[in-house]
């Protein structure tokens, strides 16, 4: 099976403190062109050690995607758009999109 080509999209993730801040970030992030589409999924539960202790809270996950062109800017703007101060923002390159909506994404999204 041959192994597909990289594609010039991302997908990141993201988690915030509730729905109504998970909404207005990802309205933010489409309308400034940070991403192209996201995707909230309430009823995350986070359990990690946050200076010193061990911490457990109820999280909003954000799944988004983007273009990967420009990925360090997207992800510092991200960044200030949250209220953490070390937000969890992780971006993975997909090994393969769907073409339409690869194509789709990357004219969505700013450089």
């Amino acid at each position: 099976m041959p192994v597909p080509a990289p594609s010039d999209a991302l997908v990141v993730l993201f988690v915030t403190i509730d729905e109504e801040h998970a909404d207005a970030f990802a309205r933010a992030a489409v309308e400034r062109r940070l991403v192209a589409c996201v995707n909230l999924v309430p009823g995350a539960r986070s359990i990690y050690r946050w200076k010193g202790e061990v911490c457990e809270d109820r999280e909003v996950l954000l799944w988004m995607e983007a273009r990967e062109a420009g990925a360090d800017a997207r992800i510092e703007a991200l960044a200030a758009l949250h209220p953490y101060d070390t937000p969890k923002i992780i971006a993975l390159p997909p090994s393969a999109v769907h073409e339409p909506y690869r194509a789709w994404c990357i004219g969505e999204t700013a450089p």
